[in-house]
């Protein structure tokens, strides 16, 4: 028997992506917080949302695509705030070494890991921090 949707569910997801996008960082930052909030293995939480970064990305570039439509502005080889080049250039990129920061990952102690996302935590609210100067 299917479990009832969860409205709790689908207002803190649609609040992780709202965030993450005023905050110009991927929605694995939100959701790997929110899942070890909540009680999840830090390895599960990332693997997780590996698995649905298409799901956070796609929307968001739709999104890009519909809000810089018809711009001026922007640089050659874009559609909206999408710049194809970067996308040729970024995605082959990830592919090659998208496979080898999971070794890494699966490598590290439990402890390791969290203090490393920790700091990468750190690192992307200072950014934050400064771009508001």
């Amino acid at each position: 028997m299917p479990s009832r949707p969860d409205p709790w569910r689908a207002a803190i997801g649609i609040g992780v992506g709202f965030f993450s996008t005023l905050m110009g960082i991927g929605g694995g930052i939100m959701n790997n917080t929110f899942m070890t909030l909540y009680g999840r293995p830090l390895h599960q939480a990332v693997a997780t949302s590996s698995g649905i970064g298409l799901l956070i990305a796609l929307p968001g570039a739709i999104g890009y695509l519909w809000a810089g439509w018809g711009n001026p502005e922007l640089p050659p080889g874009s559609t909206g705030f999408v710049n194809w080049i970067a996308v040729g250039l970024i995605v082959p990129i990830a592919l090659v070494v998208t496979p080898h920061g999971v070794g890494i990952a699966h490598r590290l102690s439990r402890r390791t890991l969290e203090t490393g996302f920790g700091l990468f935590c750190l690192i992307v609210s200072a950014r934050f921090f400064v771009s508001l100067a």
